[in-house]
């Protein structure tokens, strides 16, 4: 087997995350995505900028991201009708997230224990190699 060229495979990784970035852009919609790469190589990302979204993340000061909800009805030209719908598009938005992924998740983490055992195989740590994260 051929050694696994770790800084290519994240870039493909990367490469891969702009091309999804950009159908979300293109199609207005907002996702929550995880990628998988050879050598436990991974990139994931929220994106919630469709143009209806009212939610934004928020970086706090301890490396942690929030949640934050913006809509002033100045914003809609007084147009609360559609205030209304994109708060409750939004507010759906990020139930259907926490809802589906949680649930998703509990059920990736069951399933990975199970292969863990059955296979007795280890897996790789989970890493995302990116160099814009280096500081």
């Amino acid at each position: 087997m051929e050694p696994i060229d770790e800084a290519v495979e994240a870039e493909r990784l990367r490469h891969v995350r702009a091309l999804i970035e950009d159908v979300l852009r293109e199609q207005d919609m907002c996702a929550q995505v995880i990628l998988a790469g050879r050598a436990g190589q991974f990139e994931h990302f929220t994106d919630v900028r469709a143009s209806w979204s009212r939610v934004r993340l928020i970086e706090t000061e301890d490396g942690r991201t929030g949640v934050g909800v913006r809509s002033k009805l100045a914003e809609y030209a007084g147009d609360q009708e559609r205030q209304k719908a994109e708060l409750e598009w939004s507010v759906g938005m990020v139930a259907g997230f926490g809802e589906i992924g949680g649930q998703l998740a509990l059920n990736w983490i069951e399933t990975s224990v199970w292969l863990s055992k059955a296979t007795n195989a280890t897996h790789t740590p989970l890493e995302r190699k990116d160099p814009r994260d280096e500081r």
